[in-house]
């Protein structure tokens, strides 16, 4: 092994069907010929470390909160893209309504061609988003807290919950927009509203 960095894990493909996942294996060919052997590294977790080490790189230079805040979101989602076309349209909306989309956008595509040169990722992902942006104005909430209490809901963390799953149904085109009664009907089928319990 002759990588640098903070590789946590090797595979090597020795060319005949052989495999190891040893840092530095040995392998015995046991018929003649020419085989190549190639070894690929992967570096776990290092959205989520890279991330960590940004926040710590930032804060040593003294970067603004801003500044700071922008790069370790940049460095912990540049691989949010890899699974663009599983995504439901909740997540995938919800990622394009992050400030730093488009950043997001411009590192994917540099990231694309500094490994292996290959943007189609990069190019789908910005069709989404262009297709987003032409179906009209960003997705707003369609309930509030106050409209669930009105209807029974106690005041609480439950409240939030309710409130994103709504927001993930509305995204994945379950109601329109100003549909707030099928919005609410859909609450109610999933999340029984307990009584309230009478003060004394």
């Amino acid at each position: 092994d002759a990588s640098t960095g903070l590789a946590t894990s090797w595979l090597w493909d020795f060319g005949d069907g052989g495999t190891s996942t040893d840092r530095n294996p040995t392998h015995v060919y046991v018929a003649p010929g020419t085989f190549e052997v190639t070894d690929r590294i992967r570096f776990n977790r290092h959205d989520s470390l890279g991330a960590e080490i940004s926040e710590e790189i930032c804060d040593r230079l003294k970067v603004s909160r801003r500044d700071r805040e922008r790069v370790v979101w940049l460095v912990k989602k540049h691989l949010a893209f890899i699974s663009i076309d599983e995504m439901r349209p909740a997540r995938r909306t919800r990622l394009f309504d992050q400030e730093y989309f488009e950043d997001l956008l411009a590192l994917c595509y540099a990231d694309c061609r500094g490994s292996h040169g290959d943007t189609s990722l990069a190019e789908r992902t910005e069709e989404y988003y262009r297709a987003y942006l032409a179906a009209g104005p960003k997705v707003e909430p369609i309930l509030r807290g106050k409209q669930l209490i009105e209807i029974g809901f106690t005041p609480g963390p439950q409240l939030g919950e309710i409130l994103r799953a709504v927001d993930d149904a509305h995204r994945d085109g379950e109601f329109d927009q100003d549909d707030i009664s099928a919005a609410l009907d859909w609450v109610r089928e999933r999340y029984p509203i307990e009584p309230r319990s009478e003060s004394q």
